[in-house]
């Protein structure tokens, strides 16, 4: 509640804003007046009863009527005779806005470890009970839901998972030509994800776009394992048809258990240095090695039992040769095959050969790791982006809210815009109240129905960035949401440059500017800007302290008339509608509108005489900034930026710090923050990972041969394999980014699983006697169809995601990454 006082009324009738704040203290007052009969007393006393009166007023009519003055003449002056009483907004200093029109917003976040699509549901569900409650003239929207982006690319992800389940049961049954043969692995693959589902939901994690994407690349993997046990059976049941089914399951066993063993052994060992990541980046590859983990588990013990039971019921001695396409496809396969027996017959005597392609490969791989883009999670089309609006300081509300209505129209042109949200008077950059900033929140339709890359975020955004610098009296500029919700407060780098000496914000501002216009300037950069600014114009009141102690003014007295009458001063509370709520006094908008205002207000000495403020303060205007951020402790303020066009944001990273080393005068500094803060602790980590990776594997074959040796040729196919990731990489135009570094460490297992596949048959081999290569190339031509099989499936199984859509054309760019 809040009472509206006229200054030159107050003064015509002899009194303060202190009277009247005096008047609704004394009578407004909390009353705990005691009890009637209450110990200590005598033992005779029969009742006890508690004393009740009216103390804190409950109406606006009661506050109308308290009582500011009595008159000789026996009349009153009550506080509706010298103020206007109205029940209203707590803080008139910002005003929010919904599709044009009045609007209350509410920002709901979600608690620590929450579900995000749970919590969405909840408020939802909640908002549907109190809607009953609410006037004919009241509705509520959910008009920013960062989990609409989640969910559709949770679906997207189901979709590709679907096609890449249908894609890996193809190429099995092409190269088995067998239905009963590709029953087995297709068994595998839903016994491995729904155990995997459910311990991931034993530990915690949730099915989000990590772990889902997680369990894509798993399709590919967990048939790995009973594709070999059923390849096996057929070969030993094609060698000795003699033996029944169970036999020749029991002997394949024999033959494969330790390979399968070590399969999975050294996929889990991958990623046993994921653990030691640290931030956020480590969260991401925690879950999604958990999940690969699981299921790779999972797949091994389903091949050590379920698989070789499927395959003594569904598998039979084949009764002649094949015919029709499928007998074609195989016999051409088995043609290859021989082919590459025989060219690895002729390429083992020329050994040393291989192995300086492999050097090659290697230093390649680190050649080209130096060069490729690098970045920390792309910016996808999130369904709705930000509006950051910015006036000259000291610029009104109603000057914002004009500079806002024309930011709106513009928004409003955009077919795919659904809805769009304004805050007046919130700097959202630096999230404190400002007079002449404001932010908006433009939701857009559903993905569906925004067809074509120029209605996705990135489209809209070259439309109405033109539009928005014609638009006269402020800055506006849109602003992509992080990549990761609460990450920051906009797409792009946050950069903060810090005052390393304290000195003047002045000089603050200053080199600010230089930093900026230099930015722009540099062609790897877009859109970087600050809302920092030093000239924010200001009243000082330079108050004569030692004239008020003389006339007999406390300074309280003064503090107190200023605030009451040009900034709302808490006077106490009142009880209304069952809850607590504010009281204030403030005088009315005339008197207030200008400096000479200040001039008007009187204040009262200590004999009562009337003061007139003019005699004890005089005004001048100053310039500063409108609030001091400290970030470490250090004064600072927060650039804003990103890539420009084609660029990575790596490059865009290693732009602004040549930027800034080149323009920052001495005694100033920058950090990184928020999604850039992140990815600066994980850059120059992919080498490390990749090594540790790959000295883990080793370790694990190690031990499990006993032999410091056997494990070389094994893992000598990793250079080629992750050259061959990082090339496609640079040829698709993509960044090495978190995904691609998960990639890259599957990939490490994989290039180990088909060296094991070659190796352990060609080790049983020699130790059966066979010489040293035809033992080597026996086992490359007898595992040719197992190694071929493994890795068409897996190849097929990442295909939905390299030509995956997802929401939009540019949000699966990570996933195509990962894939690639």
């Amino acid at each position: 509640m809040r009472a509206w006082v006229q200054i030159d009324q107050l003064t015509g009738l002899n009194l303060t804003t202190g009277d009247v704040i005096n008047a609704i203290q004394s009578r407004n007052v909390q009353a705990a007046v005691g009890r009637i009969g209450a110990r200590p007393i005598s033992n005779d006393q029969q009742l006890q009863l508690n004393l009740q009166t009216k103390g804190r007023l409950t109406s606006v009519d009661e506050f109308a009527n308290i009582v500011i003055r009595t008159n000789p003449d026996g009349s009153v002056l009550r506080l509706r005779d010298v103020a206007r009483l109205e029940l209203g907004a707590a803080n008139l200093d910002r005003e929010t806005r919904f599709n044009g029109g009045p609007a209350a917003a509410i920002a709901i976040y979600q608690s620590p470890g929450a579900n995000a699509i749970k919590t969405l549901q909840a408020v939802r569900d909640r908002l549907s009970e109190l809607q009953k409650r609410f006037p004919d003239d009241l509705a509520w929207k959910v008009t920013y839901d960062p989990t609409a982006f989640v969910t559709a690319t949770i679906h997207e992800v189901v979709k590709t998972l679907i096609e890449a389940f249908i894609l890996v049961v193809i190429v099995v049954y092409l190269f088995l030509g067998s239905i009963r043969a590709t029953l087995v692995p297709t068994f595998a693959i839903p016994v491995s994800l729904i155990g995997t589902f459910i311990v991931l939901n034993a530990i915690g994690y949730s099915a989000n776009t990590v772990s889902l994407l997680a369990v894509v690349l798993a399709i590919g993997i967990v048939v790995d394992d009973a594709i070999v046990v059923v390849e096996n059976v057929e070969r030993v049941m094609e060698e000795h048809p003699e033996l029944s089914p169970g036999d020749a399951v029991k002997r394949a066993m024999e033959e494969i258990t330790a390979p399968i063993v070590a399969i999975t052994l050294v996929l889990l060992s991958v990623f046993v240095p994921v653990a030691f990541i640290p931030g956020i980046s480590g969260e991401q590859f925690r879950q999604f090695a958990v999940t690969v983990a699981v299921s790779m588990l999972l797949s091994a013990i389903n091949a050590l039992t379920l698989s070789p039971a499927l395959c003594g019921v569904f598998l039979r001695p084949r009764q002649g040769p094949r015919r029709g396409p499928i007998g074609v496809v195989m016999r051409t396969i088995d043609r290859v095959r021989d082919a590459y027996g025989a060219a690895v017959a002729r390429i083992v005597r020329f050994s040393i050969i291989g192995l300086i392609l492999v050097g090659v490969a290697g230093f390649g791989t680190a050649g080209l790791l130096k060069v490729t883009p690098t970045g920390f999670l792309p910016e996808d089309d999130q369904g709705a982006f930000f509006v950051v609006i910015q006036l000259p300081g000291g610029a009104s509300v109603p000057r914002t809210l004009d500079v806002v209505k024309q930011a709106e129209d513009v928004i409003k042109q955009e077919d795919a815009v659904a809805d769009y949200t304004s805050v007046v008077g919130l700097n959202y950059i630096d999230n404190y109240s400002a007079s002449n900033a404001a932010f908006m929140v433009v939701t857009l339709k559903p993905f569906e129905e925004r067809k074509g890359s120029s209605n996705s975020a990135s489209g809209i955004f070259g439309r109405i960035t033109p539009k928005f610098r014609q638009i006269g009296g402020g800055t506006v500029l849109p602003l992509a949401p992080p990549p990761i919700i609460g990450l920051g407060t906009g797409g792009g780098f946050a950069y903060v440059l810090e005052d390393l000496r304290g000195g003047d914000p002045k000089e603050l501002a200053q080199a600010l500017r230089g930093l900026v216009v230099a930015a722009n300037q540099d062609p790897k950069l877009s859109r970087v800007f600050s809302t920092f600014s030093a000239t924010n114009p200001s009243l000082y009141l330079d108050i004569d302290r030692d004239k008020a102690q003389i006339l007999g003014v406390p300074l309280n007295s003064v503090f107190q008339a200023l605030q009451a009458s040009l900034g709302g001063y808490f006077v106490n509370n009142i009880n209304l509608f069952g809850r607590t709520w504010q009281v204030q006094v403030e005088a009315e908008a005339k008197d207030r509108a200008s400096v000479d205002d200040i001039y008007r207000i009187n204040v009262r000495d200590t004999d009562g005489k009337m003061i007139p403020l003019r005699s004890l303060a005089a005004v001048r205007v100053t310039v500063g900034p409108p609030a001091l951020i400290r970030y470490n402790n250090l004064r600072a303020v927060t650039v804003q930026g990103g890539p420009a066009a084609g660029v990575s944001s790596g490059q865009a990273l290693q732009a602004m710090e040549q930027v800034a080393a080149r323009t920052l005068p001495p005694g100033y500094a920058g950090e990184w923050t928020d999604t850039a803060f992140q990815e600066k602790r994980a850059e120059g980590k992919t080498p490390i990972i990749l090594g540790f990776a790959v000295l883990f594997a080793y370790l694990f074959l190690v031990a499990l041969y006993e032999s410091w040796t056997i494990p070389v040729p094994v893992l000598l196919s990793v250079a080629v394999g992750i050259l061959g990731s990082v090339a496609a990489i640079v040829v698709a135009g993509l960044t090495l980014d978190l995904y691609a570094q998960i990639g890259m460490i599957v990939l490490i297992g994989l290039a180990a699983k088909n060296g094991i596949l070659i190796v352990e048959f060609a080790k049983a081999r020699r130790e059966q006697g066979t010489p040293l290569m035809q033992a080597a190339i026996d086992a490359a031509r007898d595992r040719f169809r197992p190694v071929m099989m493994t890795s068409f499936a897996f190849i097929l199984g990442l295909y939905p995601l390299v030509v995956a859509v997802g929401a939009r054309p540019d949000a699966m760019s990570a996933r195509r990454c990962l894939a690639e």
